[in-house]
């Protein structure tokens, strides 16, 4: 008579190992929440899902890229903002200076404040930076802001700064006075082409802005998007993974109690035998 490795113990032994076995994996995904946990749980999905998951994580990256390039963007238009409203002082001053009301000792005090006007101009324009990018001096360089997660042309957005030069001399007013009548008479029309340039680089900043605002939007819908794809291929789904969890408990609760009840019926076989 075999009391012990007969087929029922191995057949015991084997089904409660399979079902601890069970109880642990389910116990590992309902604690990541995730359905895959190891590769042996669905090899292609795992790959798929870290392909997203890369994808959606580059995309928030490029996204950061595309608002922190407003930031600049904003900078940029509100400096052009105030060097308009110093343009529209100067032609001001023009305008007073080109009548009759006031003599040249007065065009002098007036010619004062002009001078000033320009230097501040010039300042503002070769001063206004970022990372050590001079924004509005016309230096014949772009800023590139990476804007998607591929490396193609079109993944990335260009700035042309020497399309933004607004210094006095790149404005053509560089040398405004208004000391005399006739010199600010003639400064008015140099005034006037120096207010359309201004006008139109804010007007090619909001274009670009716009452009940014619109990139960042069409980056949170696709990153809406693979977030969900990714999740249906990879998230857990808890009621199936408990009640299964439930199941293997009882299945492995009965296994102990059969592989008890084989031990004592072991032991009554002995004691007949002794």
């Amino acid at each position: 008579m075999r009391i012990k490795g007969s087929a029922s113990d191995i057949r015991i032994n084997r089904e409660t190992r399979q079902t601890t076995e069970r109880l642990s994996q389910n116990s590992a995904k309902l604690a990541s929440g995730s359905r895959i946990v190891r590769s042996s749980d669905d090899a292609a999905g795992l790959s798929i899902s870290e392909k997203l998951n890369a994808s959606t994580r580059s995309k928030q990256q490029a996204s950061r890229n595309a608002q922190d390039s407003m930031g600049v963007l904003e900078i940029m238009e509100g400096t052009l903002s105030g060097m308009s409203e110093m343009i529209v002082r100067i032609r001001e001053l023009s305008i007073q200076a080109a009548s009759d009301s006031v003599s040249d000792t007065e065009r002098g005090m007036l010619n004062l404040e002009v001078t000033g006007l320009l230097q501040e101009l010039k300042r503002t324009a070769e001063g206004t930076e970022y990372l050590d990018n001079k924004l509005l001096k016309g230096d014949n360089k772009k800023l590139t802001v990476q804007v998607d997660k591929g490396n193609n042309e079109h993944d990335r957005i260009s700035i042309e700064l020497v399309d933004l030069a607004q210094t006095p001399l790149a404005l053509g007013i560089s040398d405004v006075k208004v000391d005399s009548q006739l010199r600010a008479r003639l400064s008015l029309q140099k005034l006037d082409y120096a207010q359309g340039s201004l006008s139109q680089s804010r007007a090619k900043l909001g274009a670009m802005m716009s452009r940014m605002e619109s990139t960042i939007n069409n980056l949170s819908t696709s990153v809406v998007q693979e977030t969900n794809a990714k999740s249906r291929i990879k998230d857990l789904d808890y009621a199936q993974a408990t009640a299964e969890q439930t199941s293997a408990k009882i299945r492995q609760s009965g296994q102990v109690s059969l592989a008890a009840q084989m031990n004592n019926q072991k032991g009554d076989a002995l004691k007949l035998i002794s």
